[in-house]
């Protein structure tokens, strides 16, 4: 079976690698405490580790092992919010074996430590967050990066916030933020040059702290399929997003855009 899709037309080949990588992603998500190799996320899909690699990358962005590591961050936000565990117990249920590392990967996926980002939460402030990622720095105004429509998949309205980020995963601070309003315009500054991907994720007014700090509920995602380039002088690209429904294969929202500093702007509740 597998050797006759590795020669089929493309269209025909991309339903069953999605079918492998949300089977691979799956099992990721109930080990998070074991160290999978790339061998061994390969065998679940029934590929070569080179292929599953391409493949894997493909559907979601970003490589295998990224992916795994961005899972465990976020399996780590739910436990801090949900659950009366200590950090170091939640540090290794979700397969960290130093509590160093952990809080130093939380701390820079996430923009603050484990224990300021449950205070956060309890707290339902801002007075936690750390200056860079509540108020990121002005942008010059001669780095626009991006501008376009922004909508809803099925129709109907949203409030979003939108960051740039290097890569297709949201995590640590973005280069560049802003909120808008679905359907409609959006225009998007960067603070430093680089090659940025446009990701965004609907944010609920209404919802409370630990919602909204897990993007739980009824999220709607988007992601430009190309980074876009920020230079001195450069006009914006034109990027239009449709927000749809997160899927398995979306890479985990480690920090929404701008979400911390957007969240009062948008009269989000100042407590759960």
């Amino acid at each position: 079976m597998a050797s006759t899709l590795l020669t089929a037309p493309v269209e025909l080949r991309a339903p069953y690698h999605r079918e492998a990588v949300e089977r691979v992603i799956a099992v990721m998500s109930r080990r998070l405490d074991e160290r999978l190799s790339l061998e061994d996320l390969a065998a679940l899909a029934f590929f070569s580790p080179y292929h599953f690699h391409r493949v894997f990358r493909s559907v979601t962005g970003i490589p295998p092992g990224r992916f795994f590591s961005a899972l465990r961050i976020e399996a780590a936000k739910r436990l801090l919010l949900t659950s009366d565990l200590s950090v170091l117990e939640i540090c290794l249920d979700v397969g960290y074996q130093s509590l160093g590392t952990f809080t130093s990967q939380f701390s820079w996926k996430v923009g603050m430590s484990p224990r300021r980002f449950r205070e956060l939460a309890r707290r339902g402030d801002l007075a936690g967050v750390e200056p860079p990622l509540a108020a990121p720095p002005r942008p010059r105004r001669d780095l626009s990066a991006a501008a376009g429509h922004l909508e809803l998949e099925d129709g109907g309205e949203a409030v979003a916030a939108i960051g740039l980020f290097p890569t297709r995963l949201a995590e640590g601070r973005p280069a560049g933020c802003t909120l808008a309003a679905a359907p409609g315009n959006y225009e998007l500054d960067a603070d430093q040059t680089g090659s940025f991907y446009l990701l965004a994720v609907s944010i609920t007014p209404s919802s409370g702290w630990t919602d909204l700090l897990l993007q739980d509920g009824d999220v709607l995602v988007a992601a430009s399929a190309e980074p876009a380039p920020v230079r001195p002088g450069r006009p914006p690209r034109r990027v239009d997003l449709v927000l749809r429904p997160r899927r398995l294969t979306d890479p985990p929202i480690l920090l929404a855009p701008a979400l911390l500093a957007g969240a009062v702007q948008v009269g989000v509740p100042t407590a759960a």
